[in-house]
This record gives structure tokens, sequence and C-alpha cells, in this order.
């Protein structure tokens, strides 16, 4: 038996209830937005500002909007320490993946990174959960983030939005960079763009990458 953890009803065919998943992939981010930033745009695939601007992230896909129940499932999973819905979330996620996902020639997987004040909070890092289930089920090589130490300031969680851009400048060091061409960043919840662009930012310093992004929730 399988309790869901949004109604806590007891099922015996899934991890969450029918119910809740109907109202979860009503949170499926299917409308039209830049590849490069996530902002929603009537036609096209980058908007005007990406394309005015060299752009950092090559690609960028969510596959939901942050909103009630994803994002109530997400605050339980990271500041409560629900370890046991990483398999439930993983899952949800790549029910919605990225239309480029088995066409790009994608070479690694880095799963964000997170300081060590946050691992040490939680003890466990939410977004290599997802980076494994990911890397299992695309056949996609992951690699060792422990080459990549995170250590903004304060948690982004609590900023606005001009503060986190400001809070996660310059906040990730690249000790060793992978001999690859094309990096896929897995991350659980990107609001502003602010932490996964910064990382991307750091590892095209390193080498001339194509580096795409994958978060669950924007």
């Amino acid at each position: 038996m399988y309790q869901c953890p949004l109604c806590h009803q007891l099922n015996s065919s899934s991890m969450i209830c029918q119910e809740c998943y109907g109202i979860i992939k009503s949170l499926v981010k299917n409308q039209n937005y830049c590849i490069h930033c996530g902002k929603e745009i009537v036609a096209g695939n980058i908007c005007g500002f990406c394309q005015s601007h060299s752009v950092v992230l090559d690609k960028f896909w969510a596959s939901y909007y942050y909103k009630p129940p994803i994002s109530t499932l997400i605050q339980e999973w990271k500041f409560h320490s629900r370890i046991q819905y990483s398999q439930i979330l993983s899952y949800l996620m790549t029910q919605n993946e990225p239309p480029w996902i088995k066409e790009q020639a994608i070479d690694c997987i880095i799963a964000m990174p997170l300081t060590i004040d946050s691992y040490q909070k939680r003890l466990f890092n939410q977004s290599l959960e997802l980076a494994l289930y990911i890397s299992k089920k695309y056949r996609i090589p992951l690699w060792n983030n422990s080459y990549i130490n995170k250590h903004n300031l304060k948690p982004q969680h609590n900023l606005s939005q001009k503060e986190r851009i400001e809070n996660i400048k310059k906040s990730f060091k690249v000790t060793k960079t992978p001999d690859v061409s094309t990096i896929l960043i897995i991350d659980d919840v990107a609001t502003t763009l602010a932490t996964v662009t910064e990382l991307a930012k750091s590892l095209k310093q390193k080498d001339s990458y194509r580096v795409l992004v994958w978060v669950l929730a924007h």
C-alpha cells in the first residue's frame, strides 16, 4: 500500500493518488516560454531580451510551475527532511521532460551543489536525488559535483529577486571540470535563474561548454 504525500489517503496502485496527480498535471509548464530564460512569450521560442543579449543558458526547461501542491511537496522535501519524497518528485519531473532531452548529445549531468550549511541541515542534496534518477533513466553519466564548491552568503529562498542575484555572484568555485562538450544541470527550483546562471557562467569560464538546464519547478 502507498500513502499519498498530499492527501495522505492509502491506495494500492501508485505513490500518489489519481486525484492529486490530476491536480499536479494542471501545473505542467506547457505554454510558450523562452528556451534560454524561461520567460513566457506569446509566440516563437526566444524572448526579446535574449534575442538582443548574449545568453548563458543554451537551453532551459522547467517541468512544472512552482505552485501548490508541487511547491508544498518540495518545501516538505527540502525543509522537513522528507527524503522519501525523492522518488515521487523525480518521477513527476520526468513526466514532463524537455523536448530536447533525447535529441541533444548530452555528455554528463551536474547536480546543483549545496552549501555545507544547507547540506548539514538537510543531510541530503535534493538536486542530486533528482539527478540520480534522471541519470539512470536517460543513461547519462553523472559528474561528481564535489569538484564544485558553493558558498553564497545567505540562503536564496529568503531573498528578493535583486538580493538573490547579488547574493549568488561568484559563489561557485570549480576545482575540476569534465572533459566533455555538453552539460546538463539539474536543480529542483529556479525562481530568478540566478543560481543556475551563475553555475553555468563558472563552468563556461573554464571551457566552452554548452550548458542545458532542467529544473523540477519554476
